[in-house]
């Protein structure tokens, strides 16, 4: 229960920081910056991900990653 509350204190915090962030990537989206936009944004989106999942106490185990196609997206 507790860790719970703490994580989503923890989400809606984060979100409210990042209304900086937010706004950088409009500017970059604005100026056709397509590389530099979907760099930061991966960097943000996977830096929250990592976070919210070790504050709610899972791990995450990957394999098979080679199997992955490189050259397309995927959809899980």
């Amino acid at each position: 229960m507790l860790r719970t509350l703490i994580w989503f204190i923890y989400f809606w915090l984060y979100l409210i920081g990042l209304l900086p962030s937010y706004f950088k990537v409009k500017r970059l989206a604005g100026m056709g910056k397509t590389t530099e936009h979907d760099e930061f944004v991966f960097k943000i989106v996977q830096k929250w991900g990592q976070s919210l999942v070790s504050l709610a106490g899972a791990t995450v185990k990957v394999s098979g990653i080679e199997n992955l196609p490189t050259n397309e997206s995927v959809v899980f």
